[in-house]
């Protein structure tokens, strides 16, 4: 469950539990009377009213926690897999074992994608696009180097570049769904004391 979902399940809840409270306020003064039975049968089902939408929030909440265990995961075989593209580039001669290596990690990362996130609408054609198209990208570009053979280093080296650039696109677009915060203590020559960029 992204952020933005998991926002709108806590507006509804709120909005049931408010709802909640104006519909007890408004039968309290349509019937005064402390016994009354419209208003005592509310009251007993007051605590079905704060359970039902509380258990809800729950069943969000822990949606939400596997949701971002699998997009730490993801993150981590992305990272894993992108980087053993990139050392390929700078193999002289790569043997086919390798290129199948990197080739097999790099379409597992696209297929790790496709198991959390769907693929973006696209009209009436149905399919829909792939999210990180990035990755593929990447993938190509080892492809296209080959195996058996020494590798031109002006051709590798445009690869590493064009995957690099690939990565770099790709993260940061995959990051905005984490939810991340800024450390309290950072460590960095560019950070002055007080805890500001300088």
């Amino acid at each position: 469950m992204t952020r933005k979902r998991l926002q709108r399940c806590f507006a509804i809840a709120i909005s049931c539990y408010a709802l909640a409270i104006l519909l007890g306020i408004g039968l309290k003064v349509v019937f005064p009377a402390r016994d009354h039975p419209v208003y005592s049968t509310y009251k007993d089902l007051v605590p079905f009213l704060i359970a039902i939408p509380a258990a809800w929030l729950g069943l969000c909440i822990q949606q939400r926690n596997s949701y971002m265990q699998q997009l730490r995961k993801l993150w981590s075989d992305m990272v894993s897999s992108v980087q053993e593209g990139i050392q390929y580039t700078f193999l002289a001669n790569p043997t086919s074992d390798q290129y199948a290596k990197v080739l097999s990690r790099l379409s597992c990362a696209i297929e790790e994608v496709r198991g959390v996130f769907e693929n973006l609408p696209r009209g009436q054609s149905g399919i829909g696009l792939y999210p990180f198209e990035g990755l593929k990208v990447i993938r190509q570009e080892v492809m296209n180097l080959g195996y058996n053979g020494p590798t031109a280093q002006d051709r590798a080296a445009a690869a590493r570049r064009a995957i690099i650039r690939q990565w770099n696109e790709l993260r940061s677009k995959l990051l905005r769904e984490f939810d991340r915060d800024l450390p309290t203590w950072p460590q960095s020559p560019y950070i002055n004391d007080v805890g500001e960029t300088g």
